[in-house]
């Protein structure tokens, strides 16, 4: 009996150690990548700074709870942000640096950890004849498979759920800016 419980301790030890195991090899299976796009009936400029402003975040992104560092203007390339955020009821801070800026056109922000946490968000905007069409392009990996795990079953749904309410968020609130 004792000889069973110990092979079933063992097993569970093996489990865990494989689920927390830093799986930098398998990103493509613990990451994932939500797009959207959205049409806002406002000049790309207008648009561009309110989405890059971090003290607006807050304002529109579901998950944003709080922001620090450069919050009232568009951080230039090599600043950073840190920003509280919830997801799937999880509590954490970000910190967001700069790496392309192209005003109004583009704009790329990166956040990483040394556990092997990895997230890249991308705006792209065009001008069109009613306003600006975004893009926001994010992809993310966690640091293990228990995160890919609970990413196929909870993680990716709400990214994608806040995503999209972030982007109805801003065009709402951007349309309803006096010019």
């Amino acid at each position: 009996m004792l000889r069973v419980l110990l092979w079933i301790a063992a097993g569970i030890a093996a489990l865990i150690a494989v689920l927390l195991l830093p799986l930098s090899w398998a990103n493509a299976w613990v990451g994932s990548r939500v797009v959207n796009r959205t049409e806002i009936a406002a000049p790309p400029e207008r648009v561009f700074s309110y989405i890059t402003t971090p003290a607006n975040w807050p304002r529109w992104h579901p998950a944003s709870r709080a922001v620090l560092g450069v919050t009232d203007r568009t951080p230039k390339v090599g600043e950073s942000v840190v920003e509280t955020f919830e997801i799937a009821g999880r509590r954490d801070d970000a910190t967001w640096t700069t790496t392309e800026l192209d005003p109004p056109r583009r704009w790329v922000i990166v956040s990483g950890t040394p556990g092997g946490s990895y997230a890249r968000v991308v705006y792209t905007l065009s001008a069109t004849d009613g306003g600006t069409v975004w893009e926001r392009d994010l992809t993310y990996r966690g640091p293990n498979l228990l995160f890919g795990l609970l990413n196929l079953v909870q993680i990716h749904a709400v990214m994608e759920s806040d995503s999209a309410k972030a982007l109805a968020n801003v065009k709402r609130q951007i349309e309803a800016m006096r010019p």
